[in-house]
């Protein structure tokens, strides 16, 4: 039997910009990860997460939830410590009646394998009001979620994921819960020789069986759909050959009754790089549009569980980061999309550039903005993780970043810095004008009605040393720092 050893407790007092948004720094001396974030019937943020204990504590994992307030001036956090077993929460959903169900994973505390399928059913206060666990089978050692689920008429829920027999290898899974936590049933699903990734599933109305996007079922192929009835039985398999350009952490939405907006990691060879990739596609293979994000010869990722989402189509929020490892130790930045329908760009902000940042999870709001869920590092940590949650607003992004209050927002980023023979501005503001400063405020450098989103400048005339800019639209000025010349 487990015993919850419970850790509640109300923080206020956080950064809150009304209607502006805000940023939450959750820092411990402990290893902290939310994957994902909700919003509840109230209007509050919920998040899923776990903790990592320092050695030799028992156990390693714990489930770490929170509350925050539409404002984000209040927080009600909990952990929950188990004397049996290790535990992680992947997947929130925010009931009607006020309660939350966890989703996620728990295993034996002697091993890194968690061979069981856990749920968590909790009060708006975070108390338990029960657990349901089933074992998979023992072919597996872990489980693997992504941020997706479907809800069937009758209030329950199908949550699908990967079983895995290492690290990479594993098949399909599907488990259905009822709104009370139950179990009702798991069935997994053998592909042999195949590496499944399964990214979303959909229900259709008129034939009553669920569409479960993938690839890596029957065939290499970018995405393969299979038809399965509500007894878990395949029916029908569909490859779609058309989509070769985005490679992995894919997050599909239905985009309307015939088509679905993908986005994820596209990956080239000529040059080696890694960029975002979004298309509006329907299963006849048709692309109806497509736009590619990032930054050249940088490589950069999509939130790693899901990198888009909307509530009003013509306000597409998009976000990913740069750096794949865990705990890398350079300073980077949380990138932020605002699209249209069309997937044009409205707006785009960088957020960081303090520490390493990585985006979990983005999440459309009501009140017409999104809020992140991240970690961020510093060199100083060791393998040590901090949380960091962002709201933002359509007007966040394209308010200039000199009058927003946020700490570390930009409009542009200026790299590298330190740098010597060349710098590099990348924004996606149009018309600017760039100013170079030397320490007496003489200009040295000038560029005027920039009007790519890259632009390579030539540094190798002046001396080395530290120097200041501007980057400015007609008279207002749009973002000032410093940058430093090394050699």
């Amino acid at each position: 039997m487990n015993k919850y050893i419970t850790c509640l407790f109300f923080l206020l007092g956080f950064t809150a910009l009304a209607q502006q948004g805000f940023q939450i720094n959750i820092a411990t001396e402990e290893d902290e990860v939310f994957w994902n974030v909700a919003e509840d019937y109230n209007n509050s943020y919920i998040f899923a997460g776990y903790i990592r204990h320092p050695e030799p504590q028992v156990p390693e994992f714990s489930a770490y939830i929170a509350k925050i307030s539409q404002q984000g001036d209040t927080i009600l956090q909990k952990i929950l410590i188990t004397d049996t077993v290790n535990l992680i929460l992947y997947q929130v959903i925010a009931l009607e009646n006020g309660n939350y169900l966890f989703v996620g994973k728990s295993g034996d505390l002697n091993s890194n394998d968690f061979q069981n399928f856990f749920t968590l059913l909790t009060d708006g206060l975070f108390n338990v009001l029960k657990t349901d666990q089933v074992q998979i089978p023992g072919i597996y050692k872990s489980i693997h979620f992504k941020q997706f689920y479907v809800e069937d008429s009758n209030g329950q829920f199908v949550i699908g994921g990967k079983l895995l027999y290492d690290i990479i290898h594993g098949d399909l899974f599907l488990c259905r819960i009822d709104s009370e936590g139950t179990i009702l049933d798991f069935k997994n699903f053998i592909f042999t020789g195949h590496n499944p990734d399964v990214f979303g599933i959909f229900k259709s109305v008129n034939t009553e069986m669920y569409s479960v996007f993938g690839a890596g079922f029957y065939a290499y192929a970018p995405i393969e759909i299979l038809e399965i009835d509500l007894s878990f039985i395949i029916r029908e398999h569909h490859i779609l050959n058309n989509f070769v350009d985005i490679d992995q952490f894919r997050t599909i939405k239905q985009f309307d009754d015939n088509s679905y907006l993908l986005g994820g990691e596209k990956t080239t060879m000529e040059p080696y790089d890694s960029n975002l990739e979004l298309m509006v596609f329907d299963t006849n293979q048709n692309i109806y549009s497509q736009i590619n994000l990032g930054r050249d010869t940088v490589w950069e990722y999509p939130a790693w569980q899901r990198c888009l989402d909307f509530i009003d189509k013509d306000n597409i929020y998009v976000s990913g980061f740069r750096g794949g490892a865990w705990w890398y130790t350079y300073q980077d930045y949380v990138q932020i999309w605002l699209l249209d329908e069309d997937l044009n760009i409205k707006a785009s902000k960088f957020f960081g550039g303090d520490a390493n940042y990585q985006v979990h999870s983005i999440s459309a709001t009501s009140d017409g903005g999104c809020i992140i869920a991240a970690i961020r590092h510093e060199d100083t940590q060791g393998d040590e993780r901090d949380i960091f949650i962002l709201k933002i607003f359509e007007d966040d992004l394209i308010t200039s970043a000199e009058e927003t209050p946020y700490a570390h927002d930009y409009d542009a980023i200026i790299y590298p810095n330190p740098g010597s023979g060349y710098l590099t501005i990348e924004t996606c503001k149009r018309d600017l004008q760039f100013n170079l400063y030397n320490a007496t405020g003489y200009p040295v450098i000038q560029k005027n009605n920039i009007a790519t989103t890259r632009i390579n400048i030539n540094t190798q005339h002046i001396l080395k040393g530290v120097y200041y800019y501007s980057l400015t639209k007609g008279n207002q000025i749009i973002q000032t720092g410093k940058w430093i010349k090394s050699h």
